[in-house]
């Protein structure tokens, strides 16, 4: 399979997998806010963040390096994950030490008891990290898909299963944060059978461990920084606002989370070829190329819909209380849009090892988001929030195109024209849409109960669905579709069939 074949096909594996969790997460919003309240449920919230924050610490950029060097040196593979593998268990155990000391003195106070319990349940899952972030590692290395997308659909549909039992049983906040922690573990744990042939053993090659330390703590920075200031208004607002107004931030957070990940999966199949490039290659500029407009154009409809749906969105996984979140979502969608492309520059930085300029951009990002939040939050709650994460995104975009301008071509939207008018097209046709369903009047079923809104998310779907036919046949009657995504998209129809089809060159028209 060459790397069109590899790209096309694991990117799909990976997207289809996501679908199945993005509909478990949706249930679970939905089921969660109604079961707890505003006010709970921004606890929630708090301790899923606190524990996803945290869960950074145990990766420390090992796995990415880890996958790196296994991809340059395959015949060091045992040895390197042996030796990752200790490594994360001792920065697993220090994460959970630090994890549960910052919330006891952040969140010690008796009205934020929910939050202590969530962060000590779901926290269990930072004990497991070692052994799938060696598992990732392999899997990246080697380009393979299934065994992470399998683990992604198994840990969501436990988690429906068990979301039943706790509602069924009454299990309250405590069983809600236990349905969260199974599911990250059976992700964590499922792919580690895909280890064929490679045994995780505890080594200690102390001249390795600092060569990879070496690597991984700028590689650490970038990713704690990242994922930092892109949750880092989850804490202000639990601190400069009321547990309330974290729900509402919480609410449409949550709804975009999955979609975080979505571009990582296209890097992760091109991660090593680009660790393999030369600065300033044309193979290097090709690939950083087809995954930018990839993204770009994966973006558009995501806006689309949540821009447009928001009120719809909202309503249906959170109730008619958190109508008011509408706002935060679609500034959120936005910033999501913006990650996507920024994930792209990210990976490739750190491929080509320039994980430390990449570090100082995303620290000055970081001091920005807190005086953006200092100054919004207090005036504007969740909305206020929210944008702060906009101008963060977009300030971390224009830095990363500056910096990869060092190491190769700048890559660009193909046919901006042509893109310009089929977005909106695609908008006002969408719009037109929603005027036409019921999902907007006050008798459209968004209802506090979670039957209730069963029938509007099933109208939600079919209209995100909608959209998705109405931007690709756009694209393609306007010949908006770049040269390179054709490519892919061949490579793709080739797989499936078996037969060889003609792939045509990138074009930059």
């Amino acid at each position: 399979m060459n790397l069109s074949q590899k790209v096309a096909f694991n990117t799909t594996v990976l997207l289809a997998s996501r679908v199945v969790v993005a509909a478990s997460g949706l249930i679970g919003v939905a089921v969660s806010t109604r079961y707890l309240g505003p006010a709970d449920f921004g606890q929630l919230t708090i301790a899923i963040v606190l524990v996803s924050v945290f869960g950074f610490f145990t990766d420390a950029g090992l796995y990415t390096v880890a996958a790196r060097e296994i991809a340059k040196r395959p015949d060091e593979e045992r040895d390197i994950l042996s030796n990752v593998f200790t490594m994360g268990l001792v920065a697993s155990l220090v994460a959970v030490v630090l994890a549960l000391l910052v919330t006891v003195a952040a969140y010690g106070g008796p009205g934020n008891d929910l939050v202590r319990v969530g962060v000590v349940i779901l926290g269990v899952q930072m004990l497991a990290s070692a052994v799938g972030g060696a598992a990732s590692a392999h899997l990246v290395a080697h380009q393979r898909a299934g065994p992470t997308a399998i683990a992604a659909v198994a840990s969501s549909l436990v988690f429906v299963v068990l979301l039943v039992v706790t509602i069924e049983r009454d299990l309250g906040f405590a069983g809600l944060a236990a349905c969260f922690a199974a599911s990250g573990l059976i992700s964590l744990l499922l792919p580690v059978v895909a280890l064929r042939g490679v045994r995780l053993g505890l080594a200690r090659d102390m001249q390795l461990w600092r060569q990879m330390l070496a690597w991984a703590v700028p590689q650490a920075g970038v990713l704690v920084l990242g994922v930092i200031y892109f949750r880092l208004d989850t804490f202000l607002l639990s601190f400069l606002s009321s547990d309330a107004e974290v729900g509402r931030y919480g609410v449409a957070y949550r709804v975009v989370e999955v979609l975080i990940v979505v571009p990582l999966y296209l890097m992760s199949t091109l991660f090593p070829e680009i660790a393999r490039q030369r600065p300033h290659s044309a193979r290097l500029n090709e690939i950083v190329q087809g995954a930018f407009s990839s993204a770009a154009l994966a973006a558009v409809p995501l806006v689309i819909v949540f821009g447009v749906f928001a009120e719809e969105v909202v309503g249906v996984a959170g109730g008619p209380a958190y109508i008011s979140a509408a706002p935060v979502l679609r500034y959120l969608a936005l910033a999501v849009a913006l990650l996507f492309l920024n994930t792209v520059f990210f990976q490739a930085l750190v491929a080509l090892n320039r994980q430390g300029n990449l570090f100082v951009i995303l620290l000055a990002v970081l001091v920005a988001n807190i005086v953006l939040n200092l100054l919004l939050i207090p005036a504007l709650g969740a909305v206020g929030a929210a944008i702060s994460l906009v101008v963060s995104e977009a300030a971390a975009l224009v830095s990363c195109l500056r910096l990869f301008r060092e190491v190769g071509a700048v890559p660009g939207l193909r046919r901006p024209l042509r893109l310009l008018l089929a977005v909106a097209v695609t908008t006002a046709v969408v719009v037109a849409l929603r005027e036409l369903l019921p999902l907007h009047r006050p008798d459209a079923g968004l209802g506090t109960s979670f039957t209730a809104a069963v029938e509007p998310l099933g109208t939600l779907i079919g209209a995100s669905i909608l959209t998705l036919g109405l931007w690709a046949g756009t694209l393609t009657l306007l010949d908006a579709v770049p040269g390179e995504l054709r490519a892919a998209l061949a490579a793709l129809r080739q797989r499936s069939s078996n037969e060889p089809v003609a792939v045509p060159p990138p074009v930059g028209g």
